[in-house]
């Protein structure tokens, strides 16, 4: 069950000017083997136009995804950054995403099809041939900052373990699809080393962008992965 309240704060300037500052408070209730509650507060301040924040807020909200079929609950608080106070931190939406190649139905999609169910045999996860490093890389469209990058696990078949050495990357040159991608081919952002686990997280600096979001496991193996989860926002 979801439930969202707005409310309007009303300020006055010394012209007697009324500004009103949307807040918008989202509370959603999530069951996963117990109750969880998770509270998001977003708030804009600055000088943009009301209608401009306000459709900030309602992207805002519609790309906020809160998901517990992994056991967990993957979701970030939305809020601005401490260099650019107008910048919302969202899920970014790719323009198209590829991939090394593709074994069988696993399509470089559905690691952004909103479903982290990470059971492969219900038909939400990515899969790749066995290769040197392989990669999955989304086109941003344009120049984005990346704070974050989430990406759900496969958990079934006892094949875990494939998802070895986690890399997150940028490049502004496009990856090939059927071509290796060298380890130095694109700016490294981080890398979380050993298994990945259920969810793998990488955090990234304010500074890191780019157009092209390079996901890659540095092994030599197959490559699957039943959701990413890409937050940052436009340049």
């Amino acid at each position: 069950m979801d439930s969202m309240q707005f409310k309007q704060q009303t300020f006055f300037t010394a012209g007697g000017v009324q500004r009103w500052v949307p807040v918008a408070i989202l509370v959603a209730v999530v069951v996963a083997g117990i109750l969880s509650c998770v509270v998001i507060t977003v708030t804009f301040t600055g000088d943009a136009s009301i209608d401009e924040k306000l459709h900030d807020l309602k992207e805002a909200i519609k790309n906020l995804k809160l998901q517990s079929s992994h056991g967990g609950i993957i979701t970030d608080e939305i809020n601005a950054t401490a260099a650019n106070p107008e910048r919302i931190i969202r899920i970014i939406r790719p323009v198209n995403v590829f991939q090394i190649n593709t074994r069988g139905n696993g399509l470089a999609t559905k690691a952004i099809d909103g479903n982290p169910n990470a059971d492969y045999t219900k038909g939400s996860c990515t899969h790749t041939e066995s290769v040197v490093n392989p990669w999955w890389c989304a086109n941003l469209g344009s120049i984005y900052h990346v704070s974050r990058v989430v990406a759900v696990n496969r958990n079934d078949g006892g094949v875990e373990t494939r998802a070895l050495n986690l890399r997150v990357g940028f490049t502004n040159i496009m990856p090939v699809v059927g071509q290796p991608l060298a380890l130095d081919a694109y700016t490294l952002c981080a890398e979380k080393p050993g298994l990945m686990g259920e969810v793998g997280v990488v955090n990234c600096p304010y500074t890191f962008s780019g157009r092209y979001l390079v996901v890659q496991f540095r092994t030599t193996n197959y490559m699957h992965v039943c959701e990413i989860e890409i937050y940052g926002y436009r340049k």
